[in-house]
């Protein structure tokens, strides 16, 4: 009878509260405007003194409330979709569902009327009509027909433009390095700068005139002539009345032609190394390093110089974008006048998105994830599809995908957060604890992610065949999915089927595909399980692919993992990986985080740009146009959940300051405020923050960066034993110290020790005890005894660092730090710093399942104690270490003299040889003569020259 009346009731309040909404919308449309508006006015006064007669306590109640609500209304959307992931059934259209669809270009800027797609930014286009851009003018005529109209020439022009467009071009394109890989290849990307190039006004005499110079000859019908024959399969009609075009409208044409009047034939320029107008920078007017520039205008007031530059010549002038007009031709010590600038380190800093210290930053962030919550459960890898719908549909008549780059990156873009939501909202795997992912760019342009997750409930092995395949599915049961299977996640195939597939190397595949059969999944030895793979008289299916043109059968053995359900739903290249093995998680978490893609390239000595970090990351860093449309969009390349908050250590007044000439001691007087220095003030403030450690305060407090103080959070789950205190999932993450730096060291030491310390001196204060030092105070806590800290500063370095920074930090604590014992170290620590080692043995020898051995800790202990001498040192055996074997191919001097470039040795001969003297050539004739016939006595050799020899390089 209750449920009854309860049921009853729930009715009658559902049809008044139906009442009231039809009555409340026939209301609002008889009203007029002005009524409108009064209403309007009304209710935010009427809003306004309720807010202000709010106390704070109901103000929180009610933001809570209204926090609650759209929490509850949010995740009404994706309480379905929890765990989904475990149960793919084939006959449900997930494609269908309103939280995975992209939709298509229908929603239209209020300012600008640009087109966008649903969830992308409102400022995306015109920055909320901040943005005003010039309304574009027409073409001129002929180019305007040609663009717009149907016509069989008109259709042949836009089929050729490329073509048509090298007829004009007045420079030349180049760049540091092309890269250029095997097979398709749609965009074109380059290493280091990009330039243009720029000749001389006319062509030296028998030479025919290219790019600008084309522009000066006298004959319309011979400019056209000249460019038909440089450009193969064009129209010269239609080239003439382009080009008559191009005289009639561009500016820049018309200011050379306008200079080249100005400029006499027998007009040079004299260029003074030593002298600079009055009032002007120096380096505006250094000198140029070519004997000419593109074009020097007439009448300029300022003096004559000293190199002589002509108007006609056969090489070129590189002009970049940011080019002062002229290098310096002196050395840098001159030229800057400023040696306090010689040998001075340029950082590229980590708020340099993209940057390896920014990439550095994130991978340390998710070995913070890793001490917090173990290893990742999921490393899923998504990459872009350019055969997506929501990208075909939005070409312009003409187009292919690799045309519209800005498409490829926004549809991309929106699908990554459509897999995210789904991820963590939606929980298709189950609760998520936290994540990270980073955008790269693989050799073709497309972009795709790198993503890890942890999540709350541990997977376990026995679970992964629920919702990881790596078959092919039944192409009866579910068709779509079969599809999407065969053209996005077979491997290849490569091996003697294509033997120059990228991932070919030494005859055999770098990924280890073809793959075994197997029955059942099973656990791998290098932290990814091995998924069940069966044969076709096993259950298994197969597949007919073409592959350069010819029908290819594939199998089981060549598929990539993958989830059933995201295949569904997103059909693209989406490999879903189970990390199952502790082995993986240093490996994947610096693998997502390994920076753009570089070039490799030699520093030497005697290069000026060898500690410019700037420099090298331009130099090395090659970008793709898809990469740079990303960035120009300003669409994330990283993100994490939970947050992270570095916080600084540092001794007392010994945090960075940042200061210029004008305010150094302004600066010097008023220490700026470290998260660290702000966190003793909070101790003292605070009676809840005294018993948190330093690394715990970003859970309870947020970061005031302007203000520089840690306040209290006003959102997240409320403490029950402290009021007014409430919790999040902030992580807080101390920067590491070089041990190096002794004393703040052990400063960070403490502070992972001492809960809620008031000062620098409260570290160093024990039992009314003030220590001389944080070492001493570390003593005497007894964080120093039998090495411990050390083994725990290895232990804390091998989750954050490579290896290689691993035996760095290895042997400068076996030169400085005296170590009580530290064998016993090298054998707790071995495998962490030989791991890279063992990674390269494995990829040389094609075989992942090799395992440490003597002859690889032989190779890390050499390093090392290579390591140790450059510090200073001695050899490994007299600090305590076992000494490492070395042959002839690994001994210094050896190395030393058989290191040398045999292209420079012979360029420098070629070019100095003739220069000789009489007496040089004599002594250089028998040397030779000695060393090739092996015959000795070069010894007896001394070369003794007279005053009057100007150069000796014998």
């Amino acid at each position: 009878m209750v449920h009854l009346r309860t049921s009853k009731a729930v009715m009658e309040q559902e049809t008044r509260r139906k009442s009231n909404r039809i009555g409340m919308a026939r209301l609002r449309a008889s009203e007029t405007l002005q009524d409108q508006e009064t209403r309007r006015k009304s209710n935010s006064l009427q809003m306004m003194q309720t807010r202000i007669s709010e106390t704070a306590q109901n103000r929180e109640m009610r933001l809570e409330c209204q926090r609650n609500i759209t929490s509850s209304s949010r995740m009404a959307i994706w309480k379905d979709k929890e765990n989904a992931a475990y149960s793919y059934n084939p006959s449900i259209n997930y494609k269908s569902d309103a939280s995975c669809i992209l939709g298509s270009m229908s929603i239209t800027c209020q300012f600008c009327s640009a087109m966008k797609f649903k969830g992308e930014a409102p400022g995306l286009c015109c920055s909320g009509g901040k943005v005003h851009l010039p309304v574009l003018r027409d073409p001129p005529e002929p180019l305007h027909t040609l663009l717009s109209s149907d016509s069989v020439c008109a259709k042949l022009f836009r089929k050729n433009i490329r073509r048509y467009n090298s007829c004009f071009q007045m420079t030349s394109f180049g760049s540091s390095k092309q890269i250029i890989e095997s097979g398709f290849m749609p965009t074109f990307k380059v290493q280091g700068q990009v330039y243009h190039k720029i000749g001389s006004l006319f062509p030296c005499p028998a030479e025919e005139p290219k790019f600008l110079q084309i522009y000066f000859i006298d004959s319309n019908m011979e400019q056209a002539e000249q460019r038909c024959k440089i450009v193969q399969q064009v129209k010269q009609d239609l080239v003439l009345k382009l080009q008559d075009m191009l005289h009639h409208n561009n500016s820049y044409i018309k200011s050379f032609k306008s200079a080249i009047e100005k400029l006499g034939p027998d007009f040079r320029i004299i260029i003074h190394a030593d002298r600079v107008p009055t009032g002007e920078h120096s380096r505006r007017f250094n000198e140029p390093t070519t004997s000419e520039v593109a074009v020097i205008m007439a009448g300029d007031q300022h003096g004559k110089r000293d190199i002589i530059l002509e108007t006609r010549n056969n090489s070129i002038q590189k002009i970049a974008d940011t080019h002062r007009s002229y290098d310096a031709l002196q050395d840098a010590v001159v030229s800057e006048g400023n040696v306090s600038d010689v040998g001075q380190l340029i950082i590229l800093p980590s708020s340099f998105t993209g940057s390896p210290r920014y990439m550095h930053e994130r991978t340390q962030d998710a070995m913070t994830y890793v001490r917090n919550y173990g290893r990742p459960d999921l490393f899923i890898t998504f990459t872009c599809n350019p055969a997506w719908s929501e990208i075909e549909n939005e070409l312009f008549l003409g187009q292919k995908p690799h045309n519209r780059h800005d498409l490829l990156a926004r549809v991309f873009h929106g699908k990554l957060k459509i897999l995210m939501n789904l991820i963590n909202k939606g929980k298709f795997f189950g609760v998520v604890q936290c994540y990270m992912y980073t955008i790269e760019w693989q050799k073709r342009g497309l972009p795709h992610a790198h993503i890890l997750v942890w999540l709350q409930e541990t997977l376990h092995v026995h679970k992964v065949d629920d919702f990881i395949s790596a078959e092919i599915p039944n192409p009866e049961e579910d068709p779509e999915l079969f599809n999407c299977i065969t053209t996005q996640m077979v491997h290849g195939p490569c091996g003697a089927i294509k033997p120059f597939s990228p991932c070919m190397k030494d005859g055999k595949c770098t990924k280890r595909y073809p793959r075994d059969f197997l029955k059942e999944t099973q656990t791998g030895k290098d932290g990814y399980p091995l998924y069940r793979r069966r044969r076709p008289e096993d259950g298994g299916f197969s597949a007919v692919m073409n592959v350069r043109h010819s029908d290819v059968v594939v199998d089981n053995r060549w598929i990539v993992p993958y989830c059933p359900l995201l295949s569904r739903i997103f059909c693209a290249h989406i490999n879903v990986e189970y990390c199952n093995s502790i082995k993986s998680i240093k490996y994947v978490c610096k693998y997502i985080n390994k920076g753009c893609d570089m070039a490799v390239f030699d520093v030497t000595s005697s290069d000026c740009n060898a500690h410019n970090e700037i420099y090298r990351y331009e130099m090395g860093r090659y970008i793709s146009s898809n990469e740079a449309v990303w960035r120009i969009l300003n669409f994330p390349i990283h993100e994490r959940y939970p947050t992270v908050i570095h916080l600084s250590v540092h001794l007392e007044n010994g945090q960075r300051v940042y200061f210029t000439e004008g305010n150094a001691a302004e600066r010097a007087r008023f220490a700026p405020e470290t998260t660290l220095t702000a966190f003793f003030r909070l101790c003292n403030e605070d009676e809840f923050a005294r018993t948190l450690f330093y690394h715990q305060v970003p859970r309870y407090y947020t970061w005031d960066s302007k203000n520089k103080k840690w306040s209290r959070r006003k959102v997240g789950q409320s403490l029950s034993d402290h009021p007014g205190i409430k919790s999040t999932d902030a992580i807080g993450r101390v920067y590491t110290v070089h041990p190096n730096n002794s004393e703040c060291f052990h400063l960070r030491l403490l502070l992972h020790e001492v809960p809620g310390p008031m000062s620098f001196q409260y570290l160093k204060t024990i039992e009314g005890r003030i220590c001389s030092s944080y070492k001493e105070a570390c003593q005497v806590r007894g964080l120093l005894e039998n090495d411990e800290h050390w083994n725990a500063t290895l232990e804390e370095a091998a989750f954050v660092h490579s290896p290689r920074m691993l035996r760095d930090l290895f042997a400068v604590m076996l030169q400085v730090c005296a170590l009580s014992n530290p064998n016993q170290l090298w054998i707790n620590h071995r495998e962490s710093l030989s791991e890279d080692i063992l990674h390269q043995v494995r990829i040389q020898q094609q075989n992942m399942d090799l395992e440490f051995s003597t002859k690889i800790f032989n190779e890390a202990l050499i390093i090392i104690e290579d390591k140790v001498r450059s510090l200073g040192g001695s050899d490994l055996k007299s600090i305590g270490l076992p000494p490492p074997d070395r042959d002839s191919s690994t001994l210094d001097d050896v190395l030393r003299e058989r290191t040398y470039n045999i292209s420079e040795l012979r360029k420098f001969l070629d070019e100095n040889e003739d220069k000789m003297l009489p007496d040089q050539r004599e002594i250089f004739q028998k040397i030779t003569e000695a060393v090739f016939q092996e015959i000795g006595g070069i010894s007896g050799y001394v070369p003794v020259f007279s005053a009057e020899t100007s150069t000796t390089f014998l």
